[in-house]
């Protein structure tokens, strides 16, 4: 394993030296890789276009949160900017990592979160649009190539992204994007044609946080602190105001049963897959990612980590909840428009 980490930090010297001049770029390119963007674009798109797929993209970014966490525990991951430091490899010469705004997250670092989500949820996306081309064969391969090609240079520059801020080694991004592809697929193929109130709250959200909270248990009775990576993000990350406690796995369990959840209570009071106007779907899928946009804007305390993760969890639920309110708004509102048309 030395080697890889050897060869990644050789590789991610060489990518901020020669891309120096495009660091804001990369920091755009990690953000959209973001699995906070996976609940809170990705989603409410999805979802107001075809309730079906939303909730499939909603639970395939879920799974794969919750795999993430559990590889993380498991694999013992480090993060090449505190990797560099730590190990006694480089001797007396350790090499220089320069670090960023979005460097520092607390958690193990393999595989890479950011990766494995957002390809599992690109990848159900893409493949529904694969799926409602036209029968024309040329036209839809050509069509269906260029999609898959716009999806692995997405994921390219997200997984470059990851390696330019220090954050990951190469071999993590890599592996992330893989396993989020398999997630993605399975999910897809395998999620049930009914999913519910007891299946995302009950079977979901309850298994997420009792398995989650079980291995956590588990490792702390092994003698091994799930945590072990939190005092080395501190210890070497350059500034204390990066570290934030939204990048731990307990935020990342808590908000993704949470998003299962408001999904779970969404569903149980706005189910169903009516269609709708183009116009309609345009201005209520903006609608609804301005509210999931506009909810990171809501600041919580990060003095307080019981408080922060309650709060937090508490404005997943009703942002995911939202999205589905505001579907079935458009839904109700068109569907009287049309009744009054055809009672002229």
């Amino acid at each position: 394993m030395d080697w890889l980490h050897l060869e990644g930090v050789t590789l991610i010297q060489h990518l901020q030296q020669n891309f120096k001049g495009y660091d804001e770029w990369m920091l755009f390119m990690t953000k959209l890789g973001d699995p906070h963007i996976s609940f809170l674009v990705y989603f409410p798109l999805a979802y107001i276009c075809s309730p079906r797929l939303g909730i499939c993209a909603l639970w395939s970014g879920a799974v794969s949160v919750f795999l993430n966490a559990v590889f993380k525990w498991f694999l013992f991951g480090d993060r090449p900017y505190w990797w560099v430091h730590e190990t006694e490899l480089y001797g007396n010469s350790t090499p220089y990592l320069q670090q960023y705004r979005l460097t520092c997250e607390t958690g193990p670092g393999s595989p890479s979160g950011h990766c494995m989500v957002t390809a599992a949820v690109l990848y159900v996306l893409i493949a529904a649009l694969c799926q409602n081309l036209g029968k024309n064969g040329a036209t839809r391969r050509i069509l269906n190539g260029v999609l898959w090609a716009q999806f692995a240079a997405f994921m390219v520059g997200v997984a470059v992204s990851r390696c330019f801020i220090a954050t990951h080694f190469p071999h993590q991004v890599v592996a992330g994007t893989i396993a989020g592809i398999i997630v993605g697929d399975l999910v897809r193929v395998n999620l049930p044609t009914t999913v519910g109130f007891c299946s995302c709250v009950f079977v979901g959200a309850a298994s997420i946080l009792g398995l989650g909270f079980g291995m956590y248990s588990a490792l702390k009775v092994l003698g091994i602190d799930p945590m072990w990576s939190i005092p080395l993000a501190e210890k070497w990350c350059a500034h204390r105001e990066w570290i934030h406690l939204d990048t731990s796995l307990f935020s990342a369990l808590i908000k993704d049963a949470s998003a299962l959840i408001g999904l779970g209570l969404g569903v149980s009071v706005h189910g169903g897959d009516q269609r709708l106007p183009f116009v309609v779907k345009l201005i209520a899928a903006i609608l609804a990612v301005v509210v999931c946009q506009g909810s990171e804007w809501i600041p919580l305390p990060q003095d307080d980590e019981r408080v922060y993760y309650a709060l937090s969890a508490g404005k997943m639920v009703a942002v995911i909840y939202l999205v589905t309110l505001i579907r079935a708004i458009a839904v109700r509102l068109f569907g009287r428009a049309r009744r009054h048309e055809k009672s002229q």
